[in-house]
C-alpha cells in the first residue's frame, strides 16, 4: 500500500491527487494522508508529495470541466475539514468520477462510500460556518476597531470573513481563530486578508477595550435577560440550538 503524504492546504492536496492519478501507482492500493495527522503503519510505503501549484491547477481545471463549479465548490469546502481522512475521501471521489465517466455534479449518488463521506464532511463544515454567522461576538477596541475570537473545529475563517465583509464593510475588524493562531483582518472599505502565526494576549486586548464596550455589554445582557421567559426556559433545547463549544467567547450568560 502506497500512502501519499501532503500538507494541509488545498494546493498541496490537489498536488497529491495529481500525483496519485498521473504517477506509476496502483490507484486501487493507494491512500492520501495529511502530514502530521496519521500514525505510521506496517507494510505501507509513505511518500511525501511536494506542493506544485501548476499540477494543482490542472486538477482544478479537470474538476471544473468534467464535474462543474458546484462540485469544485463542495470539494474545496470539504478540504477545510479538521478530519484526518478528508484528502483520501476527495481523492477517491474524484477517482470514482473519472473512472466511471461521470459528468456534472454526481455527489447525490449516496450508494458510494466515499461520496457518503464527502457529504458528511460537507454538512459538518457548512453547519459550523452557519452557526458562527450568528455566534461571533465582536468587542469594540480603541480607535473604533472590532475584535472577535473563535475556536472552530474546522477551518471557517475565510467563509466568515466573506460574510462579515459583506455586512460590516465600513468597519475595521479582526476575527481571530484561537486554535490555529490565524486572524482575518478587515480595513474599512477594503479587502480582508489573512495573517498567520498570530499570538493574541487576552490581557492586552482587555486593556484596549473602548470606554463604551462595557456599556454595550450591559445593554446586550439586559436585552438578553428581558426577552427570556423564566417559565419557558428549556436548557436541553438551548444546548441543541447553541452548543456549549460555541459559548467560550460570548458576552451573554446562557449557563
Amino acid at each position: 500500500m502506497i500512502v501519499l503524504v501532503c500538507s494541509d492546504n488545498i494546493a498541496s492536496i490537489f498536488s497529491a491527487v495529481y500525483e496519485a492519478w498521473a504517477g506509476k501507482y496502483n490507484r486501487d492500493a493507494l491512500e492520501l494522508k495529511i502530514d502530521g495527522a496519521y500514525e505510521y503503519e506496517f507494510f505501507k510505503e509513505y511518500i511525501k508529495v511536494e506542493t506544485d501549484e501548476s499540477r494543482a491547477q490542472k486538477v482544478v481545471n479537470t474538476i471544473k470541466k468534467q464535474f462543474g463549479k458546484e462540485f469544485l465548490s463542495i470539494i474545496s469546502l470539504v478540504l477545510w475539514s479538521y478530519e484526518e481522512d478528508k484528502a483520501d475521501a476527495v481523492y477517491k471521489t474524484i477517482k470514482y468520477g473519472i473512472e466511471t465517466k461521470k459528468y456534472g455534479n454526481f455527489l447525490s449518488d449516496f450508494r458510494i462510500e466515499c461520496i457518503q463521506r464527502i457529504n458528511k464532511l460537507y454538512r459538518n463544515i457548512y453547519n459550523e460556518i452557519h452557526h458562527y454567522y450568528g455566534f461571533v461576538r465582536f468587542s469594540e477596541l480603541d480607535k473604533e476597531r472590532l475584535f472577535a475570537q473563535i475556536r472552530p473545529k474546522n477551518y471557517c475563517l475565510e467563509a466568515l470573513s466573506e460574510h462579515f465583509a459583506d455586512r460590516l464593510p465600513s468597519e475595521n475588524w479582526i476575527i481571530y481563530d484561537v486554535g490555529r493562531n490565524i486572524a482575518a483582518v478587515h480595513k474599512m472599505r477594503a479587502q480582508w486578508f489573512i495573517v498567520r502565526d498570530v499570538i493574541v494576549d487576552n490581557e492586552l486586548i482587555n486593556n484596549k477595550l473602548s470606554d463604551r464596550e462595557d456599556e454595550y455589554r450591559k445593554l446586550w445582557r439586559l436585552f438578553f435577560d428581558t426577552i427570556s421567559i423564566e417559565d419557558r426556559k428549556n436548557k436541553k433545547l438551548q444546548r441543541n440550538n447553541f452548543p456549549l463549544r460555541f459559548r467560550e467567547f460570548i458576552i451573554e450568560d446562557t449557563k
